[in-house]
């Protein structure tokens, strides 16, 4: 298991696929994490994702930040609010393709998910 700021013990371009589910929003350098993530994928490398994070509505996101410290301490550092689909792109990916909707009974400001697939830009 690596700590933070640590390398992942993989090699450069050596990886074809990695698996994100609901980490994301967890993660506190997820910046990091991406960066490790994008060293070893292989320059055709995915990333297949399924993360809930920030909803596209005004009143949900407002309940999610208004919500989020609370929800953070009580869920092991979860954060609701992180924009999922525009942190992947930030970090050197494109989302080849993606779906976003609220998981139906649940409430909306711990539903909002995103699930696709991210190609390594080169």
């Amino acid at each position: 298991m690596s700590l933070p700021g640590e390398k992942i013990p993989l090699d450069d371009d050596s990886v074809d696929s990695v698996v994100l589910t609901y980490t994301l929003c967890t993660i506190d350098d997820w910046r990091a994490a991406m960066k490790q993530i994008h060293r070893v994928l292989k320059s055709d490398g995915k990333i297949l994702f399924c993360e809930h994070g920030q909803a596209p509505d005004d009143s949900t996101q407002k309940w999610q930040n208004r919500l989020n410290s609370l929800w953070s301490k009580a869920f092991g550092g979860c954060n609701l609010n992180r924009p999922i689909i525009e942190n992947i792109q930030s970090c050197g990916f494109t989302i080849d393709w993606f779906e976003s909707d609220y998981i139906k009974g649940m409430p909306k400001f711990a539903s909002y998910i995103s699930f696709g697939v991210a190609v390594k830009n080169t």
